[in-house]
């Protein structure tokens, strides 16, 4: 291999399609890692063709969690790639090493959804996040720090290694391409192998393994192996192992989105040095600055795409499907008020189309008043509130009637806003009704629109 302008000093990893060398730059220092492919046929052999091909999207993908392909080096009898590198260990090794803590696992799931939304936007999905491909390091300002390497690479492969099966979502086992959708399986797999130090599902048989993922029950099974994680972490990670994709987030700023409420705040962290100790104070204070900076413009680029991510592509793709939405207190002699009440299918809110009906009327305030297009909840202003009768005995309940069974991406619910009266619509149970008014999916407990609140059925 041309040892200029990048020089190996140590073979790190070896296998039959590559070795993989910490080397250095010549020119600048900078530690790097080099891959040396062979030029001998094997199953897992890059197409080189291919990966040239992508090079210069790859090329593009810069993050601090993400080891950043620096250039190729083909030569006559060999090819090279050079990636940032950052010492550390893999999440199987990491696993089988140390226990990783509550707090540990949900730092590293927030730095991994920010990793797969710079593939999101770019529309270039890693394709193969198992943990082998997950590096993690100590960070000197505490915690750890990881970082994902050969972002792309499966793309230009024909045969996979048996670790990449065992963590590849049921989807593209029968064929289907990568997708954020699928990088958020993926994910979701190896945080569990981290958690567990387990892999749910192992073996050579493709069939096998999509049924292992289909009747793995990924809930009940942390909950067992680990009680110290939080309910609300424990779903998250299961809500990413569906095998149905339709019933996963949609998108990676979905999945963020659900996530950073119960999560606590992760401060930004450059990748620790090579010797692993903080940098200067006026570097760190440089890097801080120039971090905050370019937060400050990713924020103000991306947020609309976030936005209309979340809106219009989190929601595209349903996994209810029902002619009734209906919302209930199941308090009796109690009142139900709703400002609005919007039922989105197609990215449209179909709602208006509906007719509203509800268990009683008072104060004028009919149910067609929360499918009229108004969400202004003040009531002795605006009015265009529902109101329900409290003194008629049972459960207060609002419906809406859509025409026919439509696909149900999500339902937004507005509440009564003037003086304390909003405080009556809490502990909700929502619905979603066939044809013959029999529950298709249903959820209860919601809590205080304020002044709103999102559902997405099934999700």
């Amino acid at each position: 291999m041309n040892e200029d302008p990048f020089y190996p000093e140590k073979l790190i990893a070896a296998g039959p399609a590559a070795k993989v060398y910490c080397g250095v730059e010549v020119a600048t220092g900078r530690r790097v890692l080099i891959k040396v492919l062979h030029e001998i046929e094997t199953p897992h052999e890059l197409d080189r063709e291919k990966l040239q091909f992508l090079a210069p999207a790859l090329l593009q993908i810069r993050h601090p969690h993400i080891a950043g392909l620096i250039a190729l080096a083909p030569a006559e009898d060999e090819f090279a790639l050079i990636y940032e590198f950052m010492s550390g260990m893999n999440f199987l090794a990491f696993a089988a090493a140390r226990k990783a803590s509550p707090e540990d696992l949900r730092a590293l799931a927030v730095q991994l959804m920010h990793a797969l939304l710079v593939g999101e936007h770019l529309r270039q999905p890693h394709g193969d996040l198992k943990p082998s491909n997950l590096i993690l390091a100590d960070h000197p300002g505490g915690g750890l720090f990881v970082q994902v390497q050969d972002w792309g690479l499966s793309l230009t492969r024909s045969g996979h290694p048996l670790e990449t099966l065992w963590f590849r979502a049921p989807e593209r086992h029968a064929g289907g391409p990568p997708t954020s959708c699928s990088d958020l399986f993926t994910v979701g797999a190896s945080l569990f192998c981290l958690a567990t130090n387990s892999t749910p599902a192992q073996g050579d048989d493709v069939a096998e393994l999509v049924q292992q993922w289909n009747a793995f029950e990924a809930a009940s099974t942390l909950r067992h192996l680990r009680p110290d994680l939080d309910d609300a972490f424990i779903d998250w990670l299961a809500w990413l192992l569906r095998p149905d994709p339709r019933q996963r987030p949609q998108c990676v700023a979905q999945a963020l989105e659900v996530l950073m409420p119960s999560t606590p705040s992760v401060p930004f962290q450059t990748p620790p040095t090579e010797s692993g100790k903080p940098t200067s104070s006026v570097r760190r204070f440089i890097v801080a600055l120039l971090n905050l900076t370019a937060l400050a413009l990713v924020g103000f680029f991306v947020w609309p795409f976030v936005r209309d991510t979340i809106s219009a592509r989190a929601f595209s793709s349903a996994t209810v499907t029902g002619r009734y939405v209906r919302i209930e207190i199941p308090t009796n002699r109690g009142i139900l008020n709703l400002a609005e009440v919007e039922v989105f299918c197609g990215g449209k809110n179909i709602a208006p189309q509906g007719k509203a009906d509800q268990s009683s009327v008072s104060n004028n305030g009919t149910p067609d008043l929360a499918i009229d297009g108004n969400t202004d909840g003040n009531m002795t202003q605006g009015k265009s509130v529902s109101h329900t009768h409290g003194n008629k005995r049972g459960s207060p309940w609002w419906q809406v009637d859509l025409g026919k069974a439509l696909p149900i991406q999500r339902i937004v619910i507005w509440n009564r806003t003037d003086e304390n009266f909003g405080d009556r619509t809490t502990n909700l149970t929502l619905q979603v009704l066939d044809a013959e008014k029999k529950v298709v999916w249903q959820t209860t407990g919601l809590p205080k629109p304020d002044p709103k609140l999102e559902i997405v059925p099934g999700g």
